[in-house]
């Protein structure tokens, strides 16, 4: 039978992550430390590191602002940035790439992978691939300064700047 199973009253609002919890759906939020490796399971609230389809959250927690080493090449779907501490940057020493797709299928060559920077600033100096390019939004500012092979680019205000090569 379809109906109803289980009824919890809050007294209180619910935080998003917990509503997402209580959906069911997995939060991949870095929780760590400074110069973290991406690919460590601890270093993400989940315990499980974000993959093709996921999105990555870099937020308000202690660790906000720290450099996240990509240790190994990575896809997600996009990535939030809304810590309120500056500064966060994606690097890697070892010249891995990020791959942003918005289908986790496969490659896909029609929907731009989002980047948004809620608060704050962000700098993805890793290599990024993006084939149907990047749609950044949000108040905050995203620098790319690693190699970059992008389709197009879309920015809302106030910037998402590109310095890298192509």
């Amino acid at each position: 039978n379809g109906g109803l199973q289980k009824l919890e009253i809050f007294d209180q609002a619910l935080t998003a992550d917990q509503v997402a919890t209580l959906a069911g759906v997995i939060t991949y939020k870095w929780s760590g430390a400074n110069n973290g490796n991406w690919s460590n399971p601890a270093n993400w609230s989940s315990n499980t590191v974000p993959a093709a389809g996921n999105t990555a959250t870099f937020s308000d927690s202690a660790s906000a602002g720290a450099t996240v080493q990509l240790d190994a090449a990575e896809s997600v779907k996009g990535l939030e940035f809304n810590n309120l501490v500056p500064n966060t940057t994606i690097a890697s020493s070892l010249g891995n790439t990020l791959t942003l797709d918005d289908n986790s299928g496969g490659p896909s060559y029609s929907t731009r992978s989002p980047i948004t920077v809620d608060a704050g600033s962000a700098t993805i100096s890793a290599g990024v691939v993006a084939y149907a390019g990047i749609e950044s939004d949000g108040p905050g500012k995203v620098t790319l300064s690693g190699s970059a092979d992008i389709g197009t680019l879309s920015a809302a205000s106030p910037a998402l700047v590109v310095q890298g090569g192509g």
